[in-house]
């Protein structure tokens, strides 16, 4: 939009015109600044973009106040990147030839959130047959943790932090992941391994139904919970 501006100067025998146009430009339009959130150590990044954008504009990216990234407008969404520093992500906008300004609507702050560390406890020796109890902790995070342990198959109550595995035949390793509830950060694997010695004992309980007989007369035998049969 354009405007003029007339000056008449006049000094009684005679008069003068002057005239002036100001071009105004219109300020650029405002969107949203998208993404940000938290994520855990280790993890990619998070990504930060804007709703939309103008051509002929230039929209600068700012990380607590300090410009870092400058894209060209393309008339649909942007995406800056992938940042995995701490911070508020803010974005103003910049007309390309008159230089006008506006800041965008929003930000997105960017937090790092540590893992939590697994420990599946120190390894154990038993006897073939037996039974042994894991012993699962964590640390770091927020404390409030979920524990997953497997073979799941293994394992009487797989998501205890103390679980028990089933008798065991041979030897077996473990592994326990731990996830933090508050941020859903996932630790790494630990493992530990329950080594098994010896071999199974064999072992029956005999039981006739009669113990005292004549010659000629049958006699059934149970072993174990079903009858053998008779002899």
């Amino acid at each position: 939009m354009s405007t003029t501006y007339q000056l008449n100067l006049s000094d009684g025998n005679s008069t003068i015109s002057k005239s002036v146009t100001i071009q105004v430009t219109p300020l650029p339009q405002n969107f949203n600044v998208t993404g940000g959130g938290y994520y855990c150590t280790g993890d990619p990044g998070l990504s930060v973009g804007l709703s939309g954008s103008q051509t002929g504009h230039q929209y600068l990216l700012y990380r607590d106040g300090q410009a870092i990234l400058t894209k060209e407008g393309t008339g649909s969404a942007l995406t800056f990147g992938v940042f995995t520093e701490n911070g508020i992500y803010t974005v103003e906008a910049r007309q390309t030839n008159q230089g006008c300004i506006t800041p965008m609507t929003g930000n997105a702050l960017i937090e790092i959130k540590n893992k939590p560390v697994a420990n599946a406890g120190a390894e154990q020796l038993i006897q073939s047959g037996q039974t042994a109890l894991l012993n699962g902790s964590a640390t770091g995070g927020s404390g409030n943790y979920t524990y997953s342990w497997t073979p799941v198959g293994s394992l009487i109550n797989p998501t205890a932090a103390n679980a028990a595995t089933v008798p065991l035949t041979t030897t077996r390793q473990f592994q326990l992941q731990v996830t933090d509830q508050s941020t859903a950060c996932i630790s790494q694997q630990a493992q530990t391994v329950v080594f098994v010695s010896g071999t199974p004992v064999l072992q029956a309980d005999v039981t006739s139904n009669n113990y005292n007989i004549c010659p000629a007369e049958e006699i059934q035998v149970l072993i174990g919970n079903g009858w053998f049969g008779k002899l």
